[in-house]
């Protein structure tokens, strides 16, 4: 959340404006994004507010099938070595429990990677 500061907001309305971060308890926005985050990766059940749930659902099923197309087409010897159940697992608890926070599905091969690692400590 941004706020703006004393001095920016005497200015005209024709100046550019700065945005300083705003500190402090989180907001409702962030609230309902942080919930929406953790029904897609499957850290949370719980719909959230203003969100149905066939939608909700949709949505993460799409997460989880382009993050499994995506990892396939680099690891598709450790699917084929573990078979499908237990890569569909694995690809469930790397959606859920990664850090994987990039838009960018081409960001997963690394943080996969950086996951199996931690997984095999």
């Amino acid at each position: 959340m941004y706020r703006l500061s004393n001095a920016e907001t005497e200015r005209s309305t024709d100046a550019a404006v700065a945005v300083v971060p705003e500190t402090g308890p989180e907001s409702a926005a962030e609230s309902t994004s942080r919930e929406f985050y953790d029904f897609v990766r499957g850290r949370s059940n719980e719909i959230p507010a203003g969100h149905n749930e066939n939608g909700m659902r949709l949505y993460r099923h799409l997460v989880y099938i382009g993050v499994e197309q995506m990892l396939d087409g680099y690891f598709s010897g450790v699917r084929e070595t573990l078979g499908e159940e237990s890569w569909q697992a694995l690809l469930k608890e790397f959606i859920r429990g990664s850090q994987w926070e990039s838009n960018f599905y081409g960001d997963l091969t690394d943080e996969f990677i950086h996951f199996l690692e931690t997984q095999s400590r």
